[in-house]
């Protein structure tokens, strides 16, 4: 099974409100997973598959994330924002990002900073 940290997620409405000041240590699936109008922020997170998934709408900042697959992923949403995270230790820093997106983020120790295929 997939195992995840913390899940705010809707199905036919976007849910809205914040995820803040969480540590998530060794969860091997998602640590954070944010559908909708969610703020993602102050989080440190460790050993995860995805630190955090970004479906849409999302606002993810200020989030510390190491050993993990991949830091943070857009999951090609166009409508979330994701800024001054620091991303350690991990394959991917940003995965299916817009090209039309940019972020400022400090990586360290991470083998692609982004991937698009959007």
């Amino acid at each position: 099974p997939i195992w995840y940290g913390i899940i705010v997620e809707g199905a036919s409405q976007l849910p809205s409100g914040s995820v803040s000041g969480n540590t998530l240590a060794d969860n091997p699936g998602k640590g954070i997973v944010a559908d909708g109008a969610i703020t993602v922020s102050s989080n440190k997170i460790w050993g995860s598959s995805i630190g955090i998934d970004a479906v849409g709408f999302a606002t993810i900042q200020s989030n510390t994330i190491f050993d993990s697959q991949i830091g943070i992923n857009f999951e090609c949403s166009t409508t979330s924002t994701v800024n001054a995270n620091t991303i350690n230790d991990a394959v991917t820093g940003l995965a299916g990002v817009p090209d039309s997106l940019g972020s400022a983020n400090t990586y360290f120790n991470v083998g692609a900073i982004r991937t698009s295929g959007c």
